[in-house]
Order: structure tokens, then C-alpha cells, then sequence
């Protein structure tokens, strides 16, 4: 028996060893990714650099509103309004109306009316606010300057606060001052000291820390028409690094045309 040695063929692989491209020429594209899977990396890529911006945005915008320093800080006033009867006589009601406690009034409404020897006297409220006392009712007879009601202006007339002595400023009439309000969407207006008191009789301001005598002078600042502040209301008082004429004379000008900065 005879064994004769034969050279093994060349190896072909099969057609599903190949190349899906060589397969199918539509294959040799790359696969699209998908808009959804893009944006979730392009949100994995810019969500922090869009965060550092905003906190860097945010810190700058405290910054600059904390940089500027106040100088004092006050209260707004309003001093309360006493109707007392101008005549003897009975009490009436308007309209068979009484008024009630915590009503709302504007300024020139009849509130009531005494009657006496067949003559009318009318109660006119003389400001805008709130009725928080009520000394009489209708058919009650009143004498002469009896109290009747009492009403809280809704409308501060002036400010009363103080001015630390680091503000190193000579306060004075007329002094030309910024007032800024407190609160999420902060104000500010120009207006003029009106009076200055003693150093010894510093302003007790209700929410902040009493001061020392000695280390601050309580001031009144006159608040200019148009500008809408409620007594009660927090304010801070700021003092230009200069006091040139202009300036006091725009201080001026805004209280007598009413002009603010809001």
C-alpha cells in the first residue's frame, strides 16, 4: 500500500467570516446617533460650566448689592390721626352705614355726622387709611371735642432713624440723602434731611440693634411726594462721598416735584 502526501488547498472562509461591508456595500456608513443620546451628552458636558456661570453671576450680583454701605438706617412715620366731634350732638351713621373697626378710608369720605338744634355737622376723614379706634357709635350723643375715631395714615410723612459717627459726615439741614428700601425688590430715592436731634437721644428703630448714645445721631428725612412708603417700613439711609450745590439742589427738586429713582 502506497501513501502518497498531498499539499493541504488554501483555506477560504466562508462568506459569514467577511466583513459586513464587504457583504453589504449600504453598511459602510457609520450608524447616526440619535438627537436624544447627543443632547445627553451635550447636557453631561455644558450642565456644569452653565452652573458656574450662574453661581459666579449670583455672587457678583450680591457682591455689588452688599458693597455699598449704609451709613444709618430708620423708620417710616405717619402720626396718627384723632377725629374728635366739632359740635354737641347726636351721632349718625352715613347711609345707615357705621363704620367698623379696621375699615378703609380715603381722604374727604363723610364718615358720619352730628346732628344738633336742626343743623348737620359732617366727620370727613382728612387722610387715607385705616380705622383703628372707634370712641363712638351712631345715635350715641357726643359733646364738644369728643373722640370720635382714630385713623392710621396708609402713607408715611417722614422718617425717623439714625446716622452712625463712622459715616464721618457733618449731618445739617437740607443735607442731601439716598434712602433705599428693604425687601425683595429694593427702592431708592433722593431727599434732604430735615432736622438733626441730639447726640445723646439716638432713634430706637424697631427690627435693628439699639445704639449707643454716643455712637449715632438721630436724624428726620423728609420722604418726597409720589414716593409711596408705608409707616412701619424699614428703610436705609446713604450720604454722597461729596456734597456739591448740585447735589443738594436735585435733593431739593425731588422733594418739591416728587421725583424718584423707581
Amino acid at each position: 500500500m502506497v501513501i502518497t502526501k498531498t499539499s493541504p488547498p488554501d483555506f477560504v472562509p466562508p462568506e459569514s467570516f467577511l466583513p459586513l461591508a464587504v457583504l453589504s456595500p449600504k453598511f459602510s456608513a457609520p450608524i447616526a446617533i440619535p438627537l436624544s443620546v447627543r443632547w445627553r451628552q451635550w447636557r453631561r458636558r455644558l450642565l456644569p460650566a452653565v452652573s458656574f456661570v450662574v453661581c459666579l453671576g449670583m455672587a457678583g450680583w450680591l457682591w455689588t448689592r452688599q458693597s455699598t454701605v449704609s451709613h444709618g438706617w430708620g423708620e417710616v412715620y405717619s402720626p396718627l390721626v384723632e377725629l374728635n366731634a366739632p359740635v354737641a350732638g347726636e351721632l349718625k351713621s352715613v347711609d345707615q352705614q357705621s363704620p367698623r373697626l379696621y375699615d378703609f378710608v380715603e381722604k374727604g369720605q363723610q364718615l358720619a355726622s352730628i346732628s344738633s338744634d336742626g343743623q348737620v355737622s359732617l366727620v370727613i376723614a382728612p387722610v387715607t387709611g385705616h380705622l383703628t379706634e372707634l370712641h363712638a357709635q351712631p345715635g350715641q350723643v357726643v359733646s364738644v371735642g369728643a373722640k370720635l375715631f382714630r385713623i392710621t395714615p396708609d402713607q408715611g410723612d417722614y422718617i425717623v432713624g439714625y446716622v452712625t459717627r463712622r459715616a464721618n459726615q457733618e449731618l445739617r439741614q437740607k443735607m442731601p440723602v439716598t434712602v433705599r428700601t428693604r425687601g425683595r425688590d429694593p427702592r431708592e430715592f433722593a431727599t434732604m434731611i430735615e432736622e438733626v436731634g441730639p447726640a445723646g437721644a439716638a432713634a430706637k428703630v424697631k427690627g435693628q440693634p439699639t445704639p449707643n448714645a454716643d455712637s449715632a445721631i438721630p436724624v428726620r428725612v423728609g420722604i418726597p411726594r409720589h414716593v409711596h412708603l408705608r409707616p412701619g417700613q424699614l428703610v436705609e439711609l446713604q450720604f454722597p462721598d461729596a456734597t456739591p450745590a448740585e447735589t443738594s439742589r436735585a435733593a431739593e427738586m425731588a422733594m418739591d416735584m416728587g421725583e424718584e429713582n423707581f
